[in-house]
């Protein structure tokens, strides 16, 4: 009877200590995502944070969507994969001779890959450099462009950007951040050009460029693990033609624009940490 009462005992003890260990891990996870702003990237010092959601981007010819996962590890390591896809419904290519109705532009899809780490200046500040990669189908030039005459331009792209991102945590729901990256990317194009101008049956270009993207945002907290963040963009591109490139249309080219070129870009991201 003694070992039997000493059994349960035991028994009840050990129940309680289970419990109140799971009650202390959610009260430390609780605690970890109450100290999080938010801003993908970031995280509490010492502490992991990781992230996934989804955002959506408009420019003046294209709007684009995307998902990503990424980890702020305790280490201070930050890492980010996105996956891209791309509606371009504008293209620059200037083929009046076609009606609307009969174009049909390609979908851009990519991939990102970013790695960074991540720098506490204070209580409320933080600093991530990073460096980015892109491969980008379809997604970075304005003369992508396609319809049922048989007309069509594809881009293949590739960019190396370093970057920054600095955030400060403003309220415990609202951080300000700015991100500003840039760097060097190859652009080839392909396509055909059978019912321009000039009827051409193969074309080929490159286009190097130097582009820097300046990134303003916000993140409000909804709960611990839910965010969402609205930004701007503003981006630059400094572009360098071969012949096909530069030559008009009517000169058996792409008339890309040779100057320097600007454009905004509004984004919308939903952001789930854990």
């Amino acid at each position: 009877m003694k070992l039997m009462k000493k059994n349960i005992i035991s028994l009840c003890f050990l129940s309680f200590s289970t419990v109140y260990a799971n009650n202390l891990s959610n009260l430390s996870e609780s605690q970890i995502l109450a100290n999080y702003d938010g801003v993908v990237g970031d995280a509490p010092k010492q502490e992991t944070i990781s992230n996934a959601g989804a955002a959506v981007e408009f420019t003046p010819n294209a709007s684009q969507y995307y998902t990503y996962f990424a980890q702020s590890l305790s280490n201070g390591v930050y890492y980010e994969a996105r996956l891209y896809a791309r509606n371009n419904y504008l293209s620059s290519l200037p083929l009046v001779t076609v009606p609307v109705s009969g174009i049909s532009n390609p979908w851009g899809y990519g991939v990102t890959a970013k790695l960074g780490y991540n720098f506490h200046i204070s209580e409320d500040t933080e600093i991530t450099p990073y460096i980015r990669i892109n491969a980008y189908d379809n997604m970075n030039m304005g003369v992508v462009y396609a319809d049922n005459l048989g007309n069509y331009i594809n881009s293949q792209t590739y960019s190396y950007f370093v970057g920054g991102k600095l955030a400060f945590r403003a309220t415990p729901k609202f951080t300000p951040y700015v991100d500003i990256f840039g760097g060097y990317q190859t652009n080839t194009l392909q396509g055909a050009l059978p019912g321009g101008p000039i009827k051409i049956q193969s074309i080929d270009s490159n286009v190097n460029q130097w582009a820097v993207t300046y990134e303003i945002g916000i993140a409000g907290k909804l709960s611990e693990h839910i965010s969402i963040i609205p930004y701007l963009q503003y981006i630059t591109q400094q572009s360098q033609l071969d012949q096909n490139a530069l030559n008009t249309i009517n000169q058996g080219g792409l008339g890309v624009n040779p100057l320097t070129t600007t454009q905004q870009a509004y984004g919308l991201k939903l952001n789930v940490a854990w």
